[in-house]
């Protein structure tokens, strides 16, 4: 007998964690820039302020700190709610509803309610371009191709708008520590103060130059799924299906989730892409 969740769209709920995950991120990234503009500044006072500001740096490194788990905890609860989504789409209602209380019991209620108003409103859900099929296994196979398509896309984009603006926070920072930081200093334990406020400046940098390596890579990694998947279209087996569907799932969930400006850049043309792709390989 099969059960399902009662009152879950996991479609919604799932859209709704990701989009609540991307508000905390950009708030997260605002932040990170005001606390590395406020840290460069500081490295051109001295006295008083040169402590405070230290101080104050890694308080709200230790807040960030915070934050960011509890943002990473809501994008993983997105994510697992996907993967039962597109499973259940694939092969039918599954029993679940333990794992999917488990989700939800580690998420703050104010989302979850704000995912069941949502629920309460929904109109049309997204449809995958898929072809009619009774196959799980096929059903399964179009879903992982055109994610992948399209977080490939999503991420290599993001790669490389990025580099640029990593090119020159690195340079502003090298030109910081060994040429404005000791002109401005009047003696070694101001320099040596001044210097830890970069260290603390230079742990945003290196998150996001982590950030663009896990998105050329993880690029690379969905257009191999993705054109794996296509060239082994007519005889995929339910193993291989799970197999890919294992990686693309541990790919997804470890790779940082694409800015919402280069989603709103992008999905059109994507989309365009995608659709003229598809409708070759079906004539």
């Amino acid at each position: 007998m099969n059960h399902v969740t009662p009152g879950i769209n996991f479609n919604v709920f799932y859209s709704t964690f990701f989009d609540q995950a991307q508000e905390m991120r950009k708030t997260l990234d605002k932040m990170t820039v005001l606390l590395l503009i406020a840290t460069m500044l500081a490295t051109l006072t001295s006295g008083r302020w040169l402590y405070f500001s230290l101080a104050m740096a890694v308080l709200l490194q230790v807040i960030l700190w915070h934050r960011k788990n509890n943002e990473k905890k809501l994008r993983e609860a997105a994510h697992n709610l996907q993967k039962i989504a597109m499973l259940q789409e694939a092969f039918g209602n599954q029993n679940t509803n333990y794992d999917v209380s488990s989700i939800l019991r580690m998420i703050d209620n104010k989302i979850t309610k704000l995912a069941r108003d949502k629920e309460k409103k929904q109109g049309k859900s997204y449809q995958y371009n898929i072809p009619q099929s009774n196959s799980g296994i096929g059903v399964l196979s179009k879903m992982i191709q055109e994610n992948s398509y399209w977080n490939f896309c999503l991420w290599r984009s993001a790669y490389e708008k990025a580099k640029i603006r990593l090119v020159f926070y690195i340079s502003l920072l090298i030109l910081m520590t060994f040429i404005l930081i000791p002109i401005v200093s009047d003696s070694l334990d101001e320099y040596l103060l001044k210097f830890i406020l970069v260290i603390l400046s230079s742990v945003y940098l290196w998150e996001k130059v982590e950030e663009n390596f896990h998105w050329k890579k993880s690029s690379t990694q969905m257009e191999y799924i993705e054109t794996r998947i296509e060239a082994s279209s007519s005889s995929i087996t339910e193993d291989f299906i799970l197999y890919i569907f294992s990686e693309y799932t541990h790919m997804k969930s470890t790779t940082p989730p694409t800015p919402k400006n280069i989603y709103d850049e992008e999905q059109e043309i994507i989309n365009y892409n995608w659709n003229i792709r598809k409708s070759g390989n079906s004539t």
